[in-house]
């Protein structure tokens, strides 16, 4: 153990805790993830649904945490707020002197995105799975063996938005669900997934806009932000399935063409990746398309939403992946833009920064570097059942030969078939963005089009708060999949056949995450440029194209407000 003076845990596994960290409070929430059944895989939501008990169990589960008293640290709101508001300490970890006024100990825009969440998440894991045991040794002696099993091995689900744009209804509009309960009977309960319902004013740190006008979390509202309008599914459903082929060749690109760290893992535009999206800005795009004028796409309050955590549970998956496809490549240093609760703004971050704040013991928080395996926490996904983990080189193929088969372009029918014999090496074309993420006073989508054929979009996930400063992201948008359908192109993506076509027919617009248009003049950090990667054909059968260097085409954007800067 080690040396505790006052607040101070002097030094615990090489970690030196900052005072400011720790107070006088109750420091006894320790970080684990489940605690029984192993290593168990966390199942994409449909595949979970699929399976009763799994079921039963998840709608009872949630609302344990649901109903619990505000200040207990294990309660739902507790374990949302720890992302943004309210803002108050999580379990006794103090804000520093120069972040008192900072929402939340989420690290956006830093190489500490991806695993900052993943201890996040154990936590919330582990409270659902400890709920499920409880309610599962309540069944009735005839059912209880089947159910203590299930609540076993249970481990939170993810949503795979990549092959799987829209969510089940159980998550986006059903309000009231079938269970079996532990009396043996079956009843209807109302759906947790659905919604998260707020206290009133039980906690006055909240501001009226986010619980006074609004009595739960809303998606796609109807409304001005944040006023009751009722869930618009239609709109929901809608603008995820236009996304989704984007998703997924974001995806795709993501995890087979970036190999460096700062540009796979945070969206701040100096880390690099100027043909792809990173995991975060793929990350945020999906918060602005759940949310809408809604709480999933303000990161003061997007925890909130039960979606949250089906989402950041396949972020963390997607870090898996990608980590299985790149052996030994981890977190890399940095900075922290902006600040946290317990980080000052543009603070030096590594691997051994603690992910504050969770714990590893009631003296010392847990650390990138001793998150680098799902299994720390007793997960893992089902790409990973029946590998040997200790053998990097067999995991590798195995995961590329299957993120081939969920993530590679398919031809949907329209496509014109090129064969990879006659031109083994051809190009992938993108479009980079740049633009302030504080441009607009809250979350914003720069949407890209080619000619009136809608291709995908690169979006803010910023706080609505006036007055930020400036903090230019970057992301991408892939063009590859529309160009090769458009009726009369040549085929061919040879930039003297490509290049012509899209300086006439590409443009963007960009929109509020409620969908109100900005004018463009009205945002003069934006700055769009197209460019074209090199792709050869796959060295072997079920292996990944090989990217070469992106090369730009400023001359394709340069004549419109937003495109690339006159040179």
């Amino acid at each position: 153990m080690p040396e505790f003076h006052g607040r101070l845990y002097i030094r615990r596994g090489g970690i030196e805790l900052h005072p400011t960290y720790l107070n006088s409070n109750t420091m006894s929430i320790i970080t684990t993830g489940a605690l029984t059944g192993g290593v168990q895989p966390r199942l994409e939501i449909n595949d979970f649904l699929g399976n009763k008990l799994y079921r039963d169990l998840l709608f009872q589960a949630i609302p344990v945490a649901m109903n619990k008293a505000q200040s207990d640290f294990t309660s739902y709101y507790q374990i949302a707020g720890i992302h943004g508001l309210p803002p108050q300490s999580y379990d006794g970890v103090g804000a520093t002197q120069a972040n008192s006024n900072s929402e939340g100990y989420c690290t956006h825009g830093s190489t500490l995105f991806p695993p900052w969440h993943r201890p996040y998440v154990a936590l919330f894991e582990a409270k659902f799975q400890k709920a499920a045991m409880g309610i599962a040794q309540n069944y009735t002696p005839s059912l209880r063996p089947s159910y203590v099993d299930a609540a076993t091995n249970l481990r939170w689900p993810y949503w795979d938005w990549a092959s799987k744009a829209v969510p089940p209804p159980e998550v986006i509009s059903l309000d009231t669900v079938p269970i079996t309960a532990p009396s043996g009977l079956n009843t209807t309960i109302t759906n947790p997934l659905r919604r998260y319902t707020f206290r009133g004013r039980e906690d006055r740190s909240f501001s009226d806009r986010y619980t006074t006008f609004v009595k739960s979390t809303v998606r796609h509202s109807g409304g001005v932000f944040f006023v009751q309008g009722g869930d618009n599914v239609n709109e929901l459903t809608s603008t995820l399935n236009k996304n989704g082929p984007s998703y997924q060749a974001n995806t795709y690109n993501l995890l087979t063409q970036v190999k460096s760290w700062p540009a796979f893992s945070n969206d701040n535009a100096n880390a690099g990746g100027s043909a792809t999206s990173s995991l975060e800005g793929i990350h945020d795009g999906i918060h602005v398309d759940v949310g809408g004028n809604g709480h999933m796409s303000d990161p003061s309050v997007a925890a909130f939403d039960p979606i949250f955590f089906l989402h950041h549970c396949n972020v963390d998956r997607m870090l898996a992946l990608w980590s299985a496809l790149n052996p030994g490549v981890w977190v890399t240093p940095g900075t922290q833009p902006g600040g946290t609760w317990t980080l000052n703004s543009n603070q030096a971050v590594d691997k051994d920064t603690g992910l504050t704040p969770f714990r590893s013991s009631p003296g010392g928080f847990w650390t990138s570097s001793a998150v680098v395996s799902t299994s720390t926490f007793g997960y893992t996904y089902p790409e990973f059942i029946g590998l040997d983990m200790s053998n990097s080189t067999a995991v590798r193929d195995a995961i590329t030969t299957k993120v081939n088969a969920l993530y590679a372009p398919k031809n949907s029918g329209k496509r014109k078939p090129r064969s990879e014999s006659v031109q083994s090496t051809t190009f992938d074309w993108s479009v980079n963005i740049i633009v302030d993420k504080h441009a607009c006073g809250g979350s914003f989508c720069v949407r890209v089009f080619i000619g009136a054929t809608y291709v995908g979009s690169h979006c803010a996930f910023a706080r609505s708060t006036p007055n930020l400063p400036p903090m230019l992201i970057r992301g991408a948008v892939h063009l590859t999949r529309v160009i090769e359908e458009i009726p009369g192109m040549p085929l061919s993506l040879d930039p003297s056949v490509v290049e012509p076509y899209l300086t006439h027919n590409l443009r963007w617009v960009v929109e509020k995450a409620g969908g109100d248009p900005v004018a463009i003049a009205d945002v003069p950090s934006l700055k769009v440029t197209v460019f074209r990667t090199p792709m050869r054909a796959a060295s072997a059968p079920g292996q990944f194209p090989i990217a070469g260097e992106p090369i730009e085409h400023p001359d394709i954007t340069r004549s419109q407000p937003g495109g690339a800067a006159v040179a």
